[in-house]
């Protein structure tokens, strides 16, 4: 009789020496295995991948910003469209202005911000506005280590904004799982930021994506061309579409600023009561000591812009507080033998909130800048 289908045929001792060889081979459960000249192979193609898109891409790209150009508010976390603004305006030979949305111009068109009026009574010379939305000291000092390789050698305008010491929450003190701008540019792990409550896994992804330029790239390409969506989604809303396009085309938002650019006094504020966090207690104040100092190894002719900050805002005790910190980040500027320039507060009208000016603002603010020594050694230099 004939043995059933279901039994098993027997094994050979054979085929059972030749399972045990293999199982004592390292690596020998691996389908596939490459010799050395194979991985060689394999990362230089890895590494073209992920090198030439962004190199090509610029290629393609046209970036020619115009003397006033800023940063459209929609891509302020456009880390690669800054490196480029940086690398544009430093080629052309203009003085940096850097700073958070006070040098952005929140409430001012972009030829009536600080640095449009500095080109324009300057008599030749350009201001290059680097400022950007929500970029606090904390981030400044990661957006210039990692995304601010051009700015070396240069003639650099760091704005100063006290604004982001006036709470234990924009100081990043508290500890509870708080939202703030370019959390991807602070701190990861050392030194520890309260309010930062993200997993180890998405900090290690932070830290990785700082290191390879094609994540910026990348970035940048979901954040002016994909709606800031991610490939998969994209393609879900887009099922017709044909991805190379994303390589060729993109949209540039109209450059607009939020409503009411009026003075402060027209909008009913009332006084602030704010609880200023002292420059030796401030993560904020650490970050901008570390921007000053990056600045400055990298060869930069630096002036550190303080203010103009609304006093007029504040309480009694709450201005007496400001002022300590004033005093305090003046000192520190000094023994660090930097150029200080702190212009005395504009007038009440002049603001539009806590830290923005209106145009005339600007304006005035512009020839308190301009009148600086070393700002005039800026433009004699040009």
């Amino acid at each position: 009789m004939s043995e059933s289908r279901g039994h098993s045929q027997p094994i050979s001792q054979g085929t059972v020496k030749h399972r045990m060889d293999f199982l004592d081979t390292p690596y020998g459960s691996n389908d596939i295995r490459l010799s050395l000249r194979e991985w060689l192979l394999v990362w230089f193609i890895l590494t073209l991948a992920f090198v030439l898109p962004p190199i090509i891409f610029e290629r393609l790209e046209t970036f020619t910003p115009s003397s006033d150009y800023r940063i459209p508010e929609p891509y302020s976390r456009d880390y690669h469209l800054f490196s480029r603004l940086a690398l544009d305006a430093a080629k052309k030979g203009a003085v940096l202005v850097l700073g958070d949305s006070v040098i952005w111009g929140q409430y001012v068109p972009q030829n009536e911000t600080l640095s449009a009026f500095l080109t324009q009574e300057s008599g030749g010379r350009e201001f290059a506005n680097l400022g950007v939305n929500g970029m606090h000291p904390a981030a400044l000092a990661g957006l210039l280590r990692y995304h601010g390789a051009a700015i070396r050698n240069q003639d650099v305008i760091l704005h100063c904004n006290l604004l982001w010491m006036s709470s234990p929450e924009r100081d990043l003190q508290v500890r509870k799982d708080i939202p703030f701008n370019h959390p991807d540019l602070v701190p990861q792990f050392f030194p520890s930021i309260p309010s930062y409550r993200e997993s180890f896994s998405h900090r290690v992804g932070v830290v990785i994506r700082r290191i390879l330029p094609f994540y910026a790239w990348v970035s940048h390409v979901r954040i002016t061309r994909m709606d800031n969506m991610d490939f998969a989604n994209w393609t879900l809303q887009n099922p017709y579409g044909n991805p190379l396009t994303l390589l060729s085309s993109s949209r540039s938002p109209v450059d607009d600023t939020r409503p009411d650019p009026v003075p402060w006094t027209q909008k009913n504020i009332a006084l602030q009561n704010m609880e200023w966090v002292q420059p030796a207690d401030s993560i904020q104040w650490q970050g901008f000591q570390k921007a000053t100092r990056t600045l400055l190894d990298r060869g930069n002719r630096l002036l550190v812009l303080v203010g103009p900050f609304n006093v007029h805002i504040l309480t009694e005790e709450s201005r007496a507080q400001y002022e300590r910190a004033l005093t305090d980040v003046r000192d520190w500027l000094e023994a660090q033998e930097l150029t200080c320039l702190s212009p005395p507060p504009l007038e009440s009208e002049y603001y539009a909130d806590a830290s923005h000016p209106v145009a005339e603002g600007y304006r005035i603010l512009s020839d308190e800048v301009l009148a600086s020594d070393l700002v005039q050694s800026f433009v004699m230099t040009q």
